[in-house]
């Protein structure tokens, strides 16, 4: 009989001490679940803000390929305008499809230069506008450029050289 109370107080110092540890233990958990509620608005944030600059970025590159190809198109009609003869016509035609592809593909280069740079700051996925940039050349490649790939190689090596140096 005696040891049934001295096993009952230890046993109820046993229950306290394990309570204490369970409210610790809810306490540390609590605050983990704020922390993590935190992370997740931060998460959030940080999110939002890299699609709207992706965002910013693809309309700015579709705005200035647009307007390349616009004047282009100008040129072209006032080349049409200028030259009455075929055979001047054809290889002006090519003379000027040869110097503004090369500037076109300067001005992709760089788009895409500038596209890694930002893929190497943000990782964000760019795959999309770099797979419409690269299109694009192509697309420019079928209408006579024959040179185009090897421009397209140099210039990309020189973005990647760049890059390197940075």
């Amino acid at each position: 009989m005696q040891n049934q109370p001295e096993e009952i107080s230890k046993l109820l110092k046993k229950q306290k001490a394990t309570e204490k540890k369970l409210d610790k233990l809810s306490e540390s958990v609590s605050k983990n679940i704020e922390e993590l509620k935190n992370l997740i608005k931060e998460n959030t944030k940080t999110n939002h803000d890299l699609s709207m600059k992706i965002q910013s970025g693809k309309t700015t590159i579709d705005n200035y390929l647009e307007n390349i190809k616009n004047k282009l198109d100008n040129l072209e009609t006032k080349l049409n305008k200028m030259f009455r003869r075929k055979r001047l016509l054809k290889r002006v035609k090519i003379l000027f499809k040869t110097i503004f592809g090369m500037l076109f593909l300067g001005a992709s280069a760089l788009a895409v230069y500038k596209l890694n740079l930002i893929k190497k700051n943000l990782s964000a996925p760019f795959k999309i506008i770099e797979d419409k940039l690269k299109n694009q050349i192509i697309v420019f490649r079928d209408t006579g450029l024959d040179k185009t790939k090897e421009y397209t190689d140099k210039i990309k090596k020189l973005a990647e050289n760049k890059l390197k140096k940075q």
